[in-house]
């Protein structure tokens, strides 16, 4: 079985407790002392940039050539979709317009050559009950 044993290191003991009773560093802070870092001050982009240092930089070029080749793709998608859109809009404009005058025209054709058809009928029917058998 083993045994462990605990040793003492007199001098790291010693430089603890002179560095505690002179103040150089705690653990805690106390009430009347401000930090360096103001954790609750801290902007999204402050705390995004911080950890920069936590992301090896392989990593980072390579997640920032995925992000800039996607904004890329992005910005082209964008320009031809816009340009697309324009040529579809103003086809309709130019080619749609007409299409439905046209058909509206096509409509009031046919349903006044409705109206003359019956005013005709109307008109043999009128003439038929007039005639003397």
């Amino acid at each position: 079985m083993v045994e462990f044993e605990e040793i003492k290191d007199e001098e790291g003991d010693d430089f603890l407790a002179a560095a505690e009773s002179e103040g150089a560093w705690s653990d805690t802070s106390s009430e009347g002392e401000e930090d360096d870092i103001d954790v609750g001050n801290e902007t999204l982009y402050e705390r995004i940039a911080a950890l920069k240092d936590i992301i090896p930089a392989k990593q980072r070029a390579s997640i920032s050539r995925t992000i800039s080749s996607v904004l890329q793709v992005g910005k082209i998608a964008t320009f031809v979709g816009g340009k697309a859109a324009y040529i579809i809009a103003s086809s309709m404009l130019m080619v749609g317009i007409p299409f439905v005058l046209l058909l509206e025209e096509d409509r009031m054709f046919t349903e006044q050559e409705r109206q003359m058809q019956m005013q005709q009928e109307m008109s043999e029917v009128d003439l038929s009950s007039f005639r003397i058998h």
